[in-house]
This record gives C-alpha cells, structure tokens and sequence, in this order.
C-alpha cells in the first residue's frame, strides 16, 4: 500500500499536463517556473475524484491537455483511473491526501519520491511483493529499530542492497508524507 501510493502520488495525474512547450529565447527561467506550478500533481484527481466513473472518464477524454498526449500515455491514464476507481473509498481518499501531502514536498523529496518510485517499478514483481510484506512489517518500527532490521543480517539475506535502499527510501518517503499538514 504504502509503495502504491507513493508510487501513484509521484506520477499519477500530473501526466495529464504536457511537457512545457519549447519557449522562445526570450523566456525566462521564472516564466517557466511559473508555467510548472501551475501544472501541480493530482489536480485533474482531485476536481473529479467524487464524480462516478463514466463521468471522470468524460471528463478525461475531454480534456484538452489530454487530448494533447500520445496514445500511449492517454492509456496508461484511463488504465490509473480505472485502477483508482477500483479501490475501496477509503483508500482513494487515503492517496488523495498523500497527494496533497506531495505537493508541499521540497522539490528534491518530489525528485527522490520519483526516482524511488522508477527503481521500485524496476524489480520484479515477485521481489516486489516481498518488498511490501516486508514494509508493512517495518511500518511500525520506529526510525532507529527500522534501520537496525534493514541491517540486519536476515534482510541483507533476503533483500539485496537495491531492495533494501529502495525500502529505506520508502520509509523515509512516508516520514516526509505523513509529517506534512496539508490535509
């Protein structure tokens, strides 16, 4: 779950704004800061995440930033939206949140959320479900015991150094998701 939702509050919906178009000469370094802020993760969720799902749908495929994308991409978001759908109430809100969370991330977290994310989408999937058995586990550790048990020798056994990484990672990901008051 953990992994799920981070995984999906990194990329989910933000492809939904198109890369900024090449700018002349004469823009400006703030100009496009300006232009990615106000492309900010989750939007599109958010403003439909309470409409029935055909309606989001419409919704999607009426949108002219959509519209924009290669096939491809505009598939892979009808299939998160679907996948998003499919959870139980509490937990779309549960990443809705952890969206919101995201966006006041300093843009190095945003940065590292994203690059954990790609390398966790790298292994394989039967490691990756181990990885999560093992996260859940090591969700109700305290920072210190959570270290000393991704140390440990029955995880360097289990996990490689990449795993165990990428779940340090994770962890700390969800310390910086969940110490963020934007609810």
């Amino acid at each position: 779950m953990i992994f799920g939702t981070l995984v999906l509050s990194a990329t989910m919906f933000a492809q939904t704004q198109p890369s900024p178009a090449p700018q002349a000469p004469a823009a400006t370094a703030k100009q496009q800061q300006n232009h990615l802020k106000s492309a900010r993760h989750g939007d599109w969720l958010k403003k439909y995440k309470d409409l029935p799902p055909d309606q989001q749908k419409a919704a999607l495929e009426n949108d002219p930033n959509f519209k924009k994308l290669p096939p491809e991409r505009q598939e892979k978001l009808r299939q998160r939206l679907a996948q998003f759908n499919n959870l139980p109430p509490e937990q779309r809100e549960k990443i809705v949140k952890r969206m919101r969370r995201f966006e006041n991330l300093t843009p190095a977290q945003k940065q590292q959320a994203r690059e954990l994310a790609q390398r966790y989408r790298d292994v394989p999937p039967e490691r990756r479900q181990k990885m999560r058995q093992a996260m859940h586990d090591l969700t109700v550790m305290s920072p210190e015991d959570r270290s000393k048990a991704l140390d440990s020798s029955q995880y360097r056994s289990s996990f490689s150094d990449n795993e165990r990484e990428i779940m340090r990672g994770m962890a700390e990901m969800r310390t910086h998701l969940n110490s963020t008051q934007s609810d």
